[in-house]
């Protein structure tokens, strides 16, 4: 049974874990979303200007997922290490 996962951000987590992302990069996300006040489900972010990386961190979250194996991929992260977290997905 994996251990007890730090509660913030579980989302960014789990993204990260399905991205194959290495945990210091996941952890500097994180930090980046607690500096930005990110909603509790975000997931990643872009620049407001992706084109010239610009402007401010515009957080993508959970629910803006569209793609069902990746919904299913996040959720089973969630259930697995956040037993009693329920997934927002709408």
């Amino acid at each position: 049974m994996p251990k007890p996962a730090p509660q913030d951000y579980p989302y960014i987590r789990a993204w990260g874990w399905m991205m194959g992302s290495d945990r210091y990069y996941i952890e500097q996300e994180i930090e980046t979303a607690r500096a930005d006040k990110a909603p509790e489900d975000a997931i990643y972010w872009r620049f407001e200007n992706e084109t010239e990386r610009t402007g401010a961190h515009v957080w993508h979250r959970f629910a803006d997922v569209t793609n069902p194996s990746t919904t299913h991929a996040i959720e089973r992260y969630m259930s697995e290490r956040y037993p009693n977290k329920e997934t927002h997905h709408e």
